[in-house]
């Protein structure tokens, strides 16, 4: 889990969960894009995004962002090329 902070003007209480959909945005320009495509991104992966206010009582906002956990090991195929 990774948590990103800021000392900015925070998530809208009323709107957060809306964005995260695709084209929801508070601002004047943009896209509202971002935020959908990153939860897309690790909801396919298997994680997830959460939009939060700043843990230790500041003014900000807090992007959560998790990442699963693999369990088993598994041995990569070696990249080394063997001269022939």
């Amino acid at each position: 889990m990774i948590d990103v902070t800021d000392n900015g003007i925070g998530f809208p209480v009323e709107s957060r969960t809306r964005l995260l959909e695709p084209y929801m945005t508070t601002r004047s320009s943009g896209t509202g894009l971002g935020l959908a495509i990153v939860g897309k991104i690790l909801e396919d992966h298997g994680g997830g995004i959460e939009l939060l206010d700043r843990m230790d009582q500041q003014r900000g906002a807090c992007v959560r962002l998790w990442f699963p956990i693999e369990t088993k090991t598994e041995t990569a195929p070696s990249m080394e090329h063997t001269p022939s």
